[in-house]
């Protein structure tokens, strides 16, 4: 048995996200040094490749792609959702509450979630087989950038959904 696929690859949806975030402003100017993405498994590595040494980042970390079966008649559709983790962070080098918040001339984490958030919500990929973002939530956290206070971070989960597989059933135990 074989299914039909009717939706976009995972990598293409990732290099949507990339290609959303590289186009963030924060006054006038990209609002990322860098974008990276890592596996959930790697964060800790990225924290210590790249929170030292650039001041503002995207991370794309994919989480675990998750399947909802239904079945039609003797077709089964299989819809996916894919989570992903967006963690957005700025270095205001010895003041860690402006890395967090911002100021006047300093995006802050928060201040790089709100430019991001309209970029990445809503319709990524066009139809056919389109995919859309929806915000789940908006976590802030502390990192320990070795010495240096002045790291903030804010993670945002979203939700990557559209597109599925399609499967003709043959006689089994539905039948």
């Amino acid at each position: 048995m074989s299914a039909t696929s009717h939706r976009r690859p995972t990598t293409e949806i990732l290099d949507a996200l990339e290609t959303a975030l590289r186009a963030v402003q924060w006054s006038g100017e990209f609002a990322f040094a860098r974008i990276a993405r890592f596996s959930r498994n790697e964060l800790r590595e990225a924290f210590a490749e790249l929170l030292i040494s650039e001041k503002s980042i995207a991370l794309i970390v994919p989480d675990a792609e998750q399947f909802v079966c239904e079945t039609r008649g003797r077709t089964l559709e299989v819809r996916r959702t894919l989570p992903v983790m967006l963690v957005f962070s700025d270095c205001i080098i010895g003041n860690e509450e402006t890395a967090i918040y911002g100021d006047v001339n300093n995006a802050g984490a928060f201040g790089l979630l709100e430019a991001a958030l309209p970029a990445v919500t809503g319709q990524l990929l066009a139809n056919p087989h389109g995919v859309q973002v929806e915000p789940r939530t908006a976590t802030i956290f502390k990192i320990a950038a070795g010495d240096l206070p002045g790291r903030g971070a804010v993670m945002l989960e979203i939700e990557c959904t559209g597109g599925y597989l399609e499967a003709t059933l043959g006689p089994g135990p539905n039948y």
